[in-house]
């Protein structure tokens, strides 16, 4: 008996008229046995499949069958791989752009698993305080269950302390929760966005395991390789030339009015290029204290009750995207 590795097919060499039996990648030469078609070869990877052919006589077969009989034990006793994904990905967009007095958070409102749609009502974006609002992207139980673990743990400072967790305080906190998490973390992308104790404009980014760092703006979830370069544009001015005698740009600089449209046109451009982005959109809008909220008339923005009514305030604008 010879046994030889081979990569695939049936043997080419017709003249030793010997039988050839496969089991996964091994070749066993019976020598001796006069046939004229060798044994078809094994394709399952588990399993041993061979078929002889009417020419074959009973005392061949037997034979055969008692020679594979080690082979077929040692399929046995090999280990079978198990994988088990605690995690799936449900789609949907965020982003944030800061200003110099304001802070705009947005998401898409679709739910999806694969090509399926598990509804189309979904928010990822929440208000932490009055002065900071969280987006959160990636699966979606894991984005529910950090949400709510954030939003307790400021309800304990506030007790605590008499007064709300300024929003670089809330940033410090979030990214000690996910690196705590990092053994088995939580499958969320996290924007948050509002304004500083200075009163300023602020992003802050993170990933699962909690490095963040602060920005101008950020783009996260299904559609962020369409929208970052776009931001990346329109923000950060790349690949832009001022005019000649013009100011320099100045990222985070720009008025609200010129910034609602460019999160308005990055989700109504994502929609039409991504399957998992759409029904809606929810765009979360932080003034600082004092700032005029008269730009935000034309777009029906409704503000939500603040527990400070001198202080910072929080509106939401809702749009509609293409549901199909």
């Amino acid at each position: 008996m010879r046994i030889s590795t081979i990569e695939g097919g049936h043997s080419s060499d017709r003249g030793d008229r010997s039988l050839s039996l496969c089991f996964r990648s091994t070749r066993v030469h019976l020598r001796g046995l006069h046939t004229r078609t060798p044994v078809e070869r094994c394709t399952d990877e588990h399993h041993l499949h061979f078929s002889l052919f009417s020419a074959y006589t009973q005392p061949n077969r037997c034979l055969a069958m008692a020679l594979m009989q080690p082979l077929l034990a040692d399929a046995q006793l090999r280990p079978v791989g198990h994988q088990f994904n605690p995690y799936s990905e449900n789609g949907g967009t965020i982003l944030a752009i800061a200003g110099a007095d304001f802070a705009v958070i947005a998401g898409d409102t679709r739910q999806t698993e694969g090509y399926s749609i598990q509804t189309r009502y979904a928010p990822k974006v929440f208000k932490l305080t009055d002065r900071a609002v969280l987006a959160v992207n990636g699966f979606q139980a894991d984005c529910s269950e950090f949400v709510k673990r954030v939003l307790q743990r400021i309800e304990w400072y506030r007790h605590a302390h008499s007064k709300q967790m300024p929003l670089k305080a809330i940033a410090r906190m979030i990214q000690t929760m996910l690196y705590g998490k990092r053994f088995f973390p939580y499958y969320t992308y996290n924007i948050l966005g509002g304004i500083e104790e200075d009163g300023t404009g602020a992003v802050y980014s993170f990933d699962p395991v909690g490095s963040y760092e602060r920005e101008a703006c950020r783009a996260a979830g299904a559609a962020s390789s369409l929208i970052q370069p776009f931001l990346d544009n329109q923000i950060y001015f790349k690949n832009q030339t001022p005019a000649p005698g013009a100011a320099p740009f100045v990222p985070g600089n720009l008025p609200i009015d010129v910034v609602l449209p460019i999160v308005i046109d990055s989700f109504t451009s994502a929609t039409e290029r991504h399957i998992e982005v759409g029904d809606g959109l929810e765009i979360f809008i932080v003034l600082a204290k004092g700032r005029d909220a008269s730009q935000l008339s034309s777009l029906n923005a409704t503000e939500i009750p603040a527990a400070d009514p001198t202080g910072e305030r929080v509106f939401v604008v809702r749009r509609d995207l293409k549901k199909d």
